[in-house]
């Protein structure tokens, strides 16, 4: 079970990644958001 488990959350890690990516590549004005939360949790 314990590798099914791992297996599926790395394929969701996977495809959030992915999906973020490509968000990211078609909204290139929200490289300033981003920057803004990043900011916001390293303070």
């Amino acid at each position: 079970m314990p590798e099914n488990i791992v297996s599926v959350i790395t394929d969701g890690v996977v495809l959030f990644a992915t999906s973020s990516v490509f968000w990211l590549a078609s909204h290139p004005d929200s490289g300033n958001i981003t920057k803004k939360i990043l900011g916001k949790e390293k303070s």
